[in-house]
């Protein structure tokens, strides 16, 4: 098989510690793939570290804490991975803590849903809060569509590495809509109300919808109120909410101007 340089069948590790399987520096990964069952397995000992390797297509788990399964405690969680090679999500573990948050990808999810990883992406490091909470975001290199994300997070401390989290799909990256500057001409001493299309944006991504508004600088003069009460700046406003007439402006009274007022909103 090309594709196996430095290659393992299973890995089981039951009594040492500190064993170290691949490694953070160039060509130290391995390949583990097509056993039967799990490619790393842990019954006993610490420290093991298991990085950068191509870890596929064994018939357990890619990475088996324990020997049992998945094992849902300290795994990373992915939220969303881009094709333009973003990957984002959080980590429940140990508190005050720094971890090495792994990314890999494949063509399948593993049939459990939790990794495995054929193609290393990159790494990120993070530091869990007092409650042993940290969120990431890792840029690593381009992801094809459709392609299985994945992560395991290793302890920087005590060298213990992760099973594989729940795998995600790479989707196209999501590029923020941009606000587009925009007059309406309301009546002296007349409230005006808004309507959907009094807030144009522009989207590059196709098929995108406006959800909501946010009000980010409210009007020097007169009033911008949402079902009668006063808008805050830095309010979101939903879109329901502006399609039912119930974002309303009310001037002052006996007052006009060209512009007479205005407001910035994203």
């Amino acid at each position: 098989d090309p594709e196996l340089c430095r290659a393992f069948r299973r890995v089981l590790f039951r009594s040492f510690s500190g064993v170290t399987v691949g490694g953070t520096g160039a060509g130290a990964g391995n390949v583990i793939a097509r056993n039967t069952l799990a490619g790393v397995v842990t019954v006993a000992g610490t420290g093991h570290a298991v990085l950068g390797n191509a870890i596929h297509d064994n018939g357990g788990l890619g990475i088996d804490r324990g020997d049992d399964g998945v094992t849902l405690a300290g795994l990373p969680q992915l939220a969303w991975a881009s094709t333009g090679g973003t990957v984002s999500g959080s980590l429940a573990s140990a508190a005050n803590t720094s971890f090495r948050i792994e990314f890999f990808a494949g063509p399948a999810a593993d049939p459990s849903g939790y990794g495995e990883g054929r193609r290393y992406l990159g790494f990120v490091n993070v530091t869990t809060d007092a409650a042993g909470n940290a969120a990431f975001t890792g840029t690593v290199g381009a992801i094809a569509l459709g392609e299985q994300v994945s992560a395991t997070a290793t302890n920087n401390a005590t060298g213990d590495t992760s099973e594989f989290g729940a795998t995600v799909a790479a989707t196209p990256p999501n590029t923020a809509p941009a606000a587009a500057n925009a007059v309406v001409n309301a009546v002296e001493d007349t409230p005006y109300v808004f309507g959907v299309t009094d807030f144009p944006f522009a989207d590059a991504d196709a098929g995108d919808t406006m959800s909501a508004v946010r009000i980010d600088t409210l009007p020097v003069v007169g009033t911008l109120r949402l079902s009668g009460a006063a808008v805050s700046a830095g309010q979101v406003v939903a879109v329901g909410d502006i399609a039912a007439g119930n974002l309303i402006y009310t001037p002052l009274a006996n007052a006009s101007g060209s512009p007479y007022a205005g407001f910035t909103f994203s």
